[in-house]
């Protein structure tokens, strides 16, 4: 497993992508894969840039990722920003008109369609988020 650490500012979106898309592209993905891991951890980055420390000029954040057990790729995102758990925010509801949606909420959405699983603790003061991408068989 290999991290980077930057601060949770818009400017440190580019390293962090290429830093993800580098790790996947070692552990074998192929590319339309890697475009999907890139969504989700962008979703998730740009959540916390923009809501993570709204007291805060700005803080920290880690990603963690790499190829576990040969067929699982971790990624494991850290903020010692305001608690939130993304996994209990329910899905949008995405038959209803455009007037009648609540703004927000589609972010989530796709981090949860992108990754096979998707987990939230609060360890300390840090949340951690940590998408599971399962290795496509060959």
């Amino acid at each position: 497993m290999e991290s980077m650490r930057q601060s949770a500012k818009l400017e440190s979106l580019e390293g962090f992508m290429q830093f993800v898309i580098t790790s996947a592209g070692d552990a074998g993905f192929p590319a339309k894969r890697i475009m999907e891991i890139e969504l989700a951890v962008e979703e998730a980055l740009v959540n916390i840039i923009n809501y993570a420390y709204p007291d805060q000029d700005n803080g920290d954040v880690e990603i963690i990722c790499g190829l576990e057990d040969q067929e699982r790729f971790i990624i494991e995102i850290r903020d010692s920003g305001v608690p939130f758990d993304v996994g209990a925010q329910s899905d949008p509801d995405l038959d209803a008109t455009i007037a009648e949606r609540k703004i927000g909420g589609l972010g989530i959405f796709l981090v949860r369609k992108m990754a096979d699983e998707m987990q939230y603790k609060r360890e300390g003061e840090e949340n951690v988020l940590t998408l599971l991408i399962l290795k496509p068989e060959e």
